[in-house]
């Protein structure tokens, strides 16, 4: 399900409905580095506890995130998706960065 909200005063954004997080997920099965090649960059991700995670974008900035869904992680104003053992980086004007895991 995906919802639009349209305002007069700023640009249109959409909300969809993710799935639950499954009994007996494993959580620190997306534990690990994840690499861009064609910007020299990598992501750290560490499991916490519960549904949060620490994400580290250069050794110098550390944030959280939040796991919403089994394939789904909300980072500040980014969002990743994880397929196959790659995540996707997704923001307000880029869609799709692939990162490969170490």
């Amino acid at each position: 399900m995906q919802v639009t909200a349209y305002y007069v005063d700023h640009s249109p954004y959409s909300l969809t409905k993710v799935n639950k997080i499954e009994n007996g997920f494993e959580f620190k099965s997306i534990n690990g580095d994840y690499v861009n090649s064609e910007t020299n960059t990598t992501l750290t991700i560490k499991y916490l506890e519960g549904m949060d995670y620490e994400i580290t974008f250069r050794n110098d900035y550390k944030t959280k995130g939040l796991l919403v869904s089994t394939n789904k992680m909300l980072v500040d104003f980014y969002s990743f998706e994880f397929q196959n053992g790659e995540l996707f980086l997704n923001g307000e004007r880029m869609r799709k960065v692939k990162y490969v895991r170490k």
